[in-house]
């Protein structure tokens, strides 16, 4: 990616985050953790790609996600069938 992007594809990534925050508080469901779960693993796919010591990093910028998609994938699981129209 070209430096001058950098600057774009951070506010957007930003945005994306803040939008499924809003939508996780508005409209919570299968859907969007799904999409919840799919952001953290491009995210890690990046990270782990570009900046794999962030695996080791003492903070565990990268290794917390483990948790939250535990905890994302439990919600699936535990979200009550819908009824059939």
């Amino acid at each position: 990616m070209p430096d001058a992007w950098a600057p774009a594809m951070l506010y957007g990534a930003a945005a994306v985050d803040l939008l499924l925050g809003a939508a996780t508080l508005a409209r919570p469901g299968k859907a969007l953790w799904w999409a919840q779960i799919g952001l953290i693993v491009l995210y890690t796919v990046i990270i782990s790609w570009k900046l794999p010591e962030f695996w080791l990093h003492p903070y565990g910028p990268v290794l917390k996600n483990l948790p939250i998609l535990a905890a994302l994938s439990l919600l699936i699981a535990l979200e009550p069938a819908r009824p059939a129209r």
